[in-house]
């Protein structure tokens, strides 16, 4: 996979965006990313972090749950550290002590573009070994038919927070809906909470991104 890499860049995600149709996949990297994308604000990395957008065709656009597809690509990357690691719905991973190490970013301009923000300063995680880590599970998996059903189990097992009351917000912290988790529909990747399955699509183009709380949060 083609790197296109900078030692210093406003943000891997924007200098995606602007780029012309690809033909085939590449990855934009950099050591310090002074303005990226966060919920909270400007997120800012340092060498020691994992900053960079993957691009590829807009065909792969239209994989079910593509999410958590990308969700556990990263998280299989780095369970291979010997750590834990849970997805949280639908595209934040958090460790073991429910601190969020990884957020996901996916955008639909001329190129579909895949952005991983990876803490790996605080998870002490070699960058280097983790980025090759990465590659290898997108160029095996990422490319699959189906892939969101053939992976479907495993990425049931890695949910935080299953079968434990939760309550799903939106981005202005409106509750959407309150009550048992009960893990991600097969057919449509929705969220199941209390029997009612809630579309990640849908609800994100009524502009209500979706935060997952309990009170390990």
């Amino acid at each position: 996979m083609k790197v296109i890499f900078f030692d210093k860049l406003e943000s891997t995600q924007e200098y995606a965006r602007k780029m012309d149709l690809v033909s085939e996949p590449c990855v934009v990297m950099t050591d310090y990313q002074i303005n990226g994308f966060g919920r909270s604000g400007p997120w800012i990395s340092d060498k020691k972090d994992f900053t960079a957008t993957y691009i590829f065709q807009k065909t792969q656009l239209f994989i079910k749950g593509i999410y958590l597809v990308v969700a556990y690509i990263v998280l299989i990357a780095l369970e291979k550290f010997n750590k834990k690691f849970y997805i949280k719905w639908s595209n934040d991973i958090l460790d073991a002590d429910y601190n969020k190490v990884v957020g996901i970013l996916i955008d639909n301009f001329d190129n579909l573009l895949i952005g991983i923000g990876a803490d790996l300063g605080f998870l002490e995680i070699d960058k280097q070994i983790f980025f090759e880590e990465l590659n290898k599970n997108f160029n095996e998996l990422f490319f699959q038919e189906n892939i969101f059903d053939n992976l479907y189990d495993k990425i049931e097992e890695k949910l935080c927070w299953k079968n434990s009351e939760v309550i799903l917000y939106n981005l202005e912290k409106q509750v959407v809906a309150e009550g048992v988790y009960q893990g991600i529909c097969k057919k449509t990747a929705g969220i199941i909470i209390d029997g009612h399955v809630y579309y990640e699509r849908t609800l994100r183009q009524k502009n209500e991104k979706i935060i997952l709380y309990n009170d390990l949060a």
